[in-house]
């Protein structure tokens, strides 16, 4: 049977993750992009190949498409809002755990943690990403428009704008250059 552990933290306790993700941002501030995506990628390698249990391994999913995200040519976020995630993925680049992920059972409960926090932060992006690739898999024009008369990146475009505008809008507008402005 299931047991469901719920975990509050203060503002405190925020205030530490995000001094620690401010950080590993800092530590991979001279890091490519592609440097800092394939770090992420291989974390999440990492945790596929070992016997962490399911309640690291389920939040830990969600690096994946983050990095999808930002991989993905047809989302084409802009370059602060790719900043943002970046700056969300650079925690999982640097080597510098608060638990050593060798640490039998709980290696990357931090990590875990981390995921969630980050993808708080981003709901927002993650949800517009989500509808933007539910949107092109269902080959949908935008509304009103006529399919045939649309060519397939014209209606991405009409919607990865609006999706882009509304992720701003729930954002309240904020388009920060700082990668620390997550929490």
């Amino acid at each position: 049977m299931p047991l469901l552990l719920s975990l509050s933290f203060s503002d405190s306790d925020l205030g530490r993750f995000q001094k620690i993700l401010q950080e590993a941002c800092a530590r991979a501030a001279d890091l490519p992009r592609e440097q800092i995506l394939a770090a992420a990628r291989r974390r999440l390698a990492q945790v596929r190949q070992s016997d962490a249990p399911d309640f690291i391994r389920t939040p830990m999913e969600k690096i994946g498409r983050l990095t999808d995200m930002l991989a993905d040519d047809d989302w084409a976020l802009a370059e602060e809002d790719a900043g943002r995630v970046l700056s969300a993925l650079a925690y999982f680049s640097d080597a510098r755990d608060l638990i050593p992920d060798s640490t039998p059972l709980l290696g990357f409960l931090d990590d875990a943690i981390m995921v969630e926090i980050v993808c708080n932060a981003l709901e927002h992006e993650l949800t517009a990403y989500e509808d933007f690739v539910d949107f092109r898999a269902a080959g949908r024009s935008g509304e009103g428009e006529d399919q045939a008369t649309m060519q397939r990146d014209d209606w991405l475009e009409v919607r990865r704008t609006q999706l882009h505008e509304r992720m701003r809008r729930l954002r309240g507008g904020k388009q920060s250059k700082s990668p620390f402005s997550l929490f």
